[in-house]
């Protein structure tokens, strides 16, 4: 990865429109978001706004279409699961409102949880043994994976509010969202690499990026934005090279795609799509070399207790 990194202060981003259509299907009123694969890839996790005010978690079997309730808190909010590689624990964010939340690791052969404190968007290391998330100071932590050795990471060079970090393959990097200060932010991404606290700039464009990681070969970036013209949709990235995304999602203005995520299968991305004025959203699956696009949650099927 040494190499991208000489680099990959190119050229700024332009958009550019491409690849096929997604269209979210009609089916009973429920919001599906930020769905995450389990190592077996049989399996999700999601949050979903399908009852009640408040998201609870979900888990679905792929294979058989068969969905299970994970929490029920009426009066708690749980988001942003992520599934561990190691396949048995899922960590989230779980609060009394959406502005006070903490970062939770549950073992899910137990149920026992570990408190990682203040903080949202909870992501897992590749080999499962670290965890960062943003915490207290608008600043990313990391600790291991039972919750030891939390610290945060000195990013106080970057005025901002520093969110959703992510892993990169080989451990020694995080990419994460840097919200400018100002009256009219912008969200680029950003990578930080822990060994010697060195940070750079990803992307440099109006386009308010989200839901950003790095693939297997560390220079392909997948990310979710605006184009400045419709609603945000799902690119790729090649960041040595620079130059103009390539837009990996399309639909009609009215179709939001947001939050990407990486399945086992490194050629498979999930996202979730829908549509504001139904207040319907669902998670797909789309293979980022074939552009096969898969609809996961939201099927006619069983559900679980």
């Amino acid at each position: 990865m040494r190499w991208f990194i000489k680099v990959m202060c190119a050229a700024g981003m332009g958009f550019a429109s491409l690849a096929g259509a997604v269209q979210a299907q009609s089916g009973d009123r429920h919001m599906d978001f930020h769905g995450s694969m389990s190592p077996s890839g049989d399996r999700i996790v999601y949050y979903s706004y399908r009852e009640g005010r408040v998201p609870d978690l979900f888990i679905l079997d792929v294979n058989r279409n068969r969905e299970q309730r994970l929490t029920e808190t009426p009066h708690m909010w749980e988001t942003g699961p992520e599934w561990s590689p190691t396949g048995n624990r899922i960590a989230f964010a779980r609060g009394e409102s959406m502005s006070y939340l903490r970062a939770i690791i549950r073992d899910l052969d137990t149920g026992a949880e570990i408190d990682l404190g203040p903080g949202v968007d909870p992501a897992w290391s590749r080999d499962g043994s670290r965890i960062a998330w943003r915490g207290p100071n608008a600043t990313i932590w990391v600790a291991n994976a039972d919750g030891s050795e939390a610290r945060g990471l000195n990013l106080d060079h970057l005025r901002g509010v520093k969110s959703e970090p992510a892993w990169s393959f080989d451990g020694g990097f995080l990419t994460f969202i840097m919200e400018e200060e100002g009256e009219d932010p912008t969200r680029d991404v950003y990578l930080y690499e822990l060994s010697s606290g060195g940070t750079w700039q990803l992307t440099d464009s109006p386009a308010g990026e989200t839901g950003a990681f790095l693939l297997p070969d560390g220079d392909t970036l997948i990310f979710a934005a605006l184009d400045g013209t419709s609603a945000p949709q799902v690119y790729k990235y090649t960041v040595s090279a620079g130059g103009t995304p390539e837009l990996l999602t399309a639909t009609d203005a009215g179709q939001y795609h947001y939050f990407p995520s990486l399945s086992p299968n490194p050629q498979t991305i999930l996202f979730e799509a829908g549509d504001w004025n139904e207040n319907r959203f669902f998670i797909y699956s789309l293979d980022i070399v074939t552009g096969t696009v898969r609809q996961l949650t939201g099927r006619r099927g069983r559900r679980g207790r």
